[in-house]
């Protein structure tokens, strides 16, 4: 059950992701080119989360779903501070 509302989880935080990246584009192209840079580290960072913020013993002291909890949410924070840093510097460029 923690695997498939893992699954739906993931795919709900792709899904919203690229609709913010079509928003993004349609207001200008830097902006869009910007919003593909926390997808890919959105996925990147969810692949990479069990060897950089979840510790060994977390998966036999703790449920499945506190470790899916902290892989998306590391995910997300990775999305989220890359988001920011490149409006934030596509802004200064323009």
């Amino acid at each position: 059950m923690v695997r498939f509302l893992t699954f739906i989880l993931l795919t709900v935080s792709i899904v919203v992701l690229v609709a913010f990246d079509v928003l993004m584009w349609g207001l200008t192209w830097k902006a869009g080119l910007a919003g593909l840079l926390p997808l890919a580290g959105f996925l990147i960072a969810y692949k990479y989360s069990v060897e950089m913020c979840i510790a060994p013993r977390d998966f036999w002291a703790n449920p499945d779903w506190e470790i899916a909890k902290k892989k998306l949410g590391y995910a997300w924070s990775t999305a989220g501070t890359l988001l920011f840093i490149l409006l934030v510097a596509s802004a200064a460029v323009s």
